[in-house]
């Protein structure tokens, strides 16, 4: 995969998607520790795992593709694709302030692209149902995917045939 930073504008604000590197885990727990209550329940449904040790495996580039998105020096987003699975785990985290400008769009999209070239055959993204920011960017980014509910949390599965397809801007 072509792992070329990537400066995208969004809502009047800058930021740089890149790949996730070794030295970026403090980034990444300082991500986390500015993110509110709500939305790492959000993406951990439930407690969230958010010490150095528990994050370590986004930077380590062993079964896992983390983008970052970077405002200056923070990281303000994270998107992973875990692959030790079949299917391969989808993941996001944007910090709170920089949520509804398009900033998961844009991960979604990198990691869809990450996905395809690493050969992955179909992933999956667990959701609250209820979740309504993260059912709107599926839609909206065309990926309609077979979804179960099962106490109150959301799986969707999407193959590679429509991955690859929503990989292109």
């Amino acid at each position: 995969m072509d792992d070329l930073p990537e400066l995208i504008r969004l809502a009047g604000r800058t930021a740089l998607l890149r790949r996730a590197r070794p030295p970026d885990l403090d980034g990444l727990v300082e991500l986390h520790r500015r993110c509110s209550a709500e939305t790492l329940r959000r993406r951990f449904l439930g407690a969230p795992q958010t010490s150095g040790r528990a994050l370590g495996c986004l930077v380590s580039q062993h079964a896992t593709h983390t983008q970052l998105a970077m405002a200056g020096t923070e990281v303000v987003g994270a998107g992973s694709v875990f692959q030790a699975a079949d299917p391969a785990e989808l993941a996001f985290l944007v910090r709170d302030d920089w949520q509804g400008r398009g900033l998961g769009r844009a991960l979604l999209r990198r990691l869809a692209k990450a996905a395809v070239a690493d050969g992955v055959r179909a992933v999956c993204l667990h959701t609250y149902a209820d979740n309504a920011v993260v059912r709107h960017l599926l839609d909206s980014y065309g990926l309609p995917g077979r979804g179960s509910i099962a106490d109150g949390v959301l799986t969707v599965r999407v193959d590679h045939q429509v991955i690859g397809s929503s990989a292109t801007p």
